[in-house]
């Protein structure tokens, strides 16, 4: 694959559901590269099948053409190529990268016959800072019928997770992985809601399974799914307006009444998220959380994985913790006796506050979970009867 081949690639499969113009794409290749080698390159590629080109006034926009199921082997390629690019220069990180794509099921050489693919997010900030993001695609068979089918399943899904842990203490590294199935990345990935998941895509390195995540795509498009990347924006980078939007969207009334004029829309989880690490002292906010986590389904999985990447597990655990006290809907609170576990082994012992100002309040979920906070649970209480969600 030449330079101007791999870096036409590089920039289409960056900016799935956007629309790059040939002159925005060699823009984006390089300002050394003149318009007309470009041109030249996506003419020969949309020849060979591998792109299509549509007409949007006087601009010609080159798509990736997934219908043509040969592109994959091409696309599995360019990831291997572009994996040995982003590792060239990282030979410190080579043994860890090693063992991630050994672990999963040892016995079986490698990833467990259900994991499809595994994405590192980030990847020049993940071996700068030795924090890896993982994104790793395997069934979930919880809701099978077959019992043997559905044990095996989460024992090696659970695996999966100890083989990680083991190796965030072998190479003092810090693994933060979110495993989803094959549907829960369809969905995310054509949701309207920014969320990890296209983040994942905008910037990442295929790790594993490579043909695989690109026959996931064509599958999306198949079903008539647009697949969408994210914009690649922090969580601690969004407004409070864009956070109050969200949060009345959601179900909490109380936010103000410029919350009703549209703004970005968040995934619950990272709304949840980006609320504590960028607008915590907004005290209505914190306590309209439990609203929120009451009135709508959660991925347990994605808030985890999003709570431990920000050290946060403290803080959710406890808004988890104080939730799961005052709901009244059982099987949300069975949900939430299983997952709340996971957040207790990780917290931390140290004495977080919520607002510089807070005050240790003397209440058992607050003591539990180290947290000093102003808040007491009759304040969360009055606020989830009063939006409905007690």
């Amino acid at each position: 694959m030449d330079k101007i081949e791999y870096r036409i690639f590089e920039v289409l499969t960056q900016s799935l559901g956007e629309s790059v113009s040939i002159n925005e794409l060699s823009r984006r290749i390089s300002n050394k590269l003149i318009y007309k080698n470009v041109y030249l390159a996506v003419k020969a590629l949309e020849k060979e099948g591998q792109l299509t080109i549509e007409s949007s006034g006087s601009a010609s926009i080159p798509r990736l053409n997934l219908e043509n199921f040969a592109l994959t082997g091409k696309l599995a390629a360019f990831e291997l190529e572009k994996l040995g690019a982003v590792f060239a220069k990282r030979h410190e990180s080579i043994e860890l990268l090693n063992d991630i794509l050994r672990c999963g099921a040892p016995a079986h050489g490698g990833w467990c016959y259900t994991t499809e693919f595994v994405l590192l997010g980030r990847p020049k900030e993940c071996l700068a800072t030795n924090r890896w993001d993982l994104l790793i695609s395997t069934e979930d068979l919880s809701g099978e019928s077959n019992d043997d089918a559905r044990c095996k399943n989460l024992e090696e899904r659970q695996e999966i997770i100890r083989e990680l842990q083991r190796l965030e203490k072998r190479h003092n590294a810090v693994i933060d992985a979110l495993l989803i199935s094959p549907d829960e990345f369809h969905k995310y990935l054509s949701s309207f809601e920014d969320n990890p998941v296209k983040d994942f895509i905008r910037d990442r390195v295929v790790l594993s399974g490579a043909e695989d995540f690109w026959r996931e795509l064509q599958v999306m498009r198949e079903k008539g799914l647009e697949q969408k990347a994210g914009t690649g924006q922090k969580l601690a980078k969004f407004s409070g307006e864009d956070l109050r939007f969200n949060f009345r969207r959601l179900g909490y009334s109380g936010a103000s009444e410029t919350a009703t004029i549209e703004r970005r829309l968040l995934c619950i989880e990272s709304l949840i998220v980006s609320t504590l690490i960028s607008h915590e002292s907004e005290v209505r906010l914190v306590e309209a959380i439990p609203v929120i986590l009451a009135k709508n389904a959660i991925n347990h999985r994605l808030l985890f994985f999003l709570a431990k990447k920000h050290n946060l597990i403290n803080k959710v655990g406890f808004l988890l913790d104080v939730t799961r006290q005052l709901l009244t809907d059982e099987q949300k609170k069975q949900e939430m006796d299983k997952i709340i576990p996971e957040y207790k082994k990780l917290k931390s012992e140290t004495e977080e506050r919520f607002t510089p100002d807070s005050k240790q309040g003397n209440w058992s979920i607050a003591r539990e979970w180290n947290m000093v906070t102003n808040l007491s649970i009759s304040d969360f209480k009055e606020t989830m009867k009063l939006y409905n969600a007690a």
